[in-house]
Order: C-alpha cells, then structure tokens, then sequence
C-alpha cells in the first residue's frame, strides 16, 4: 500500500522523544493532527504536543503495521516519564529554616500541591516538604508547576495565619526574572484584572462563577538581544531580561499579564508564542519556562528584622543567560 505518511514529532529536553508515523487521508489530516495533540496534551503535558507535523514521501505501510507503531508508541508513553521526574529527588534544598517557617528551592516541573490540572502528577512540594520536616506543613503562596524559585511554608497553624496575612496585605515582596520575547520598555507597571482559573480542588465551583479581580504587576528591563535568526517574518529576533514584581497575587499572573502586554516568556506553552519556544529548544537546548521566583523580601514577623530569601538559578537558566551575554552582570543588574 502506498501512501502520504504523516511523521509527528515530539522532543523536549529531558523528556521523552515520540516517533508517529501515520497515514495521511485527504480531508481528516488536520484532525488526526489534532487528536494527536490532545492525547499527548493529556499524558504528558501541553509543552510535549507543541510540535510541527511534517509530510514525508510515500512509504509502504500495511495497516497492521500502522497499529503495531501506534500500540509501541502508546506503550512508551505510559511505561517511560519524562526524565525531569524520574531524576527528581525527594528533597529539596532548604533556603531558610527557623522555628515558625523554612522556605525551600523548588525546581521546574514540580507541583506544590495536588490539583485537577494535572491529575496525572505524583509528586507535590507540600509532601516533600513535610517528610524532610517531619510534620505538617502549611503552603503560604504557590509557583506554578513549570516555574522555579522561592517557595514559603509554615512550619504550624498559627504561624501559618500570621504570615499568609503578610502575603494578603503586600508586606512581603516577591521579585522574579523572566526571558521575554521583544524589547520592553524600561520600566512599567501592568494593571489589568484577571479572572481566576478554575480548578475543582483550589477554586470549587462553576467556571462561570469566578469573578474578575484586580490585578497589578510591576517590572523593569535589565538588559536586552538581538539574534540574528528568523523566528518569524522578522529577519532578527529580540529579546528581553526583565525583573518582576507583582503587586497581587492572582493564579498565573505574571504569565498572563506578560501576554497581555504581547512580551510573553519563553517556554510558556499556554500563553506564550510557540515558534519563539521551539527556537530556544532546537538553538539553546533550553526546554524550560524562563520564569524564576527569585526572592522574598519581608519583615520578619517575630523578631521585627528584615528577612530577604534568595533562591539561585538552576543550570539550564544560567548557561542560557551566559549564551545570551546577561550571565556576567547579572548580580549587578538586580540590585540596581
């Protein structure tokens, strides 16, 4: 039989590499491509479906041949997890550590605690934590799974109550570091309001129901590149390092208010620009969301003494900021 086959392509840095080689059948391509996408989506997560199908010459492929490549690709998908969570150790490194609170450094890819979003997931900060503690830990905000950095918990109820108000009230700083696609103005604060994201464990309830809150995110430009490569109809390609502070605390609000301003981070495949991720993937081997929680700066709530908590970059982040010629006065950048 000879027939259009459709290769798919899935690659990540330590992740999984799948192989699909599917027939073509004039007028459902685009809707095995898009099965294709969900399957993947829902298995192993967006960033792993955000490929581009490419045709290639006809090739002789019984039917029963098509099925055995589906079945083995199915069966290495459910047998083989990415490497990021195989290589995952069940502790974290501990950043700051007294009687009422310890705070850790999370790395992408991890959970702080279980969500709907991703039922699939296994392991949580929350329960790292609280085995290296030896009892009941309290989250006092939350990274999302893909971002990095500074992660707070309490170590008992009642500190608990007393530092999340902190939190509410915007006594607490938080600055984080983002690689974002285009050159950004200097300085600029984003006030725009967000709608909480649903989800049956953190935010119960109808979809419909969750209101618009106010929403504000400062930020300032610490340097900027630009590539001589052609991501899209643009000859060159510009990028920005910027230094983010957001004012609220709304679920994913600095991914979504960098969208908003059309500087979206590289490596986020829900808002930001695929053609800019697939970039960093294939030239820099940079499979990551470039967002880092960086610090937390506050007044200590017992002993009244400035607390800053400093969180490093991982090795991926920094051997791509070294590429990108930011690497070098970076400490002098932030503290400026």
């Amino acid at each position: 039989m000879n027939a259009p086959v459709l290769l798919i392509v899935c690659e990540r840095e330590r992740g999984i590499i799948l192989l699909c080689l599917l027939k073509t059948v004039a007028g459902v391509k685009g809707f095995i491509i898009c099965l294709i996408r969900k399957i993947i989506t829902w298995k192993c997560g967006k960033g792993y479906a955000d490929f581009q199908p490419t045709e290639i010459s006809p090739k002789k492929l019984s039917t029963v041949q098509i099925f055995q490549i589906i079945f083995l690709v199915s069966v290495m998908i459910y047998s083989r997890k990415p490497k990021e969570k195989q290589n995952m150790k069940d502790t974290l490194p501990i950043l700051y550590q007294d009687q009422n609170m310890v705070a850790v450094n999370k790395p992408a890819g991890l959970l702080v605690h279980r969500t709907r979003l991703d039922i699939h997931e296994t392991k949580f900060a929350l329960q790292m934590v609280r085995d290296m503690m030896g009892c009941y830990v309290y989250p006092l905000h939350r990274l999302d799974k893909p971002t990095s950095g500074v992660l707070l918990f309490a170590l008992e109820k009642d500190s608990a109550g007393r530092i999340s108000e902190f939190f509410r009230t915007g006594q607490i700083k938080k600055k984080y570091l983002a690689v974002i696609r285009g050159y950004t103005e200097e300085r600029g604060v984003i006030d725009h309001p967000l709608r909480e994201i649903y989800d049956g464990m953190v935010n119960p309830g109808k979809k419909e129901d969750l209101e618009l809150k106010s929403a504000v995110t400062e930020y300032r430009r610490l340097s900027q590149v630009e590539l001589p490569y052609q991501v899209n109809k643009f000859p060159t390609s510009r990028y920005s390092l910027v230094e983010i502070t957001p004012r609220t605390g709304r679920r994913r609000q600095i991914r979504r208010h960098m969208k908003h301003i059309s500087h979206p981070i590289i490596g986020d495949t829900n808002y930001g620009k695929g053609e800019h991720n697939r970039f960093f993937r294939e030239h820099f081997d940079c499979c990551r969301l470039l967002l880092a929680a960086i610090e937390l700066d506050f007044i200590h709530p017992w002993n009244n003494e400035r607390l800053t908590i400093r969180a490093p970059l991982d090795s991926i982040f920094i051997k791509l900021l070294t590429e990108l010629g930011w690497g070098k006065n970076l400490e002098r950048d932030l503290i400026g």
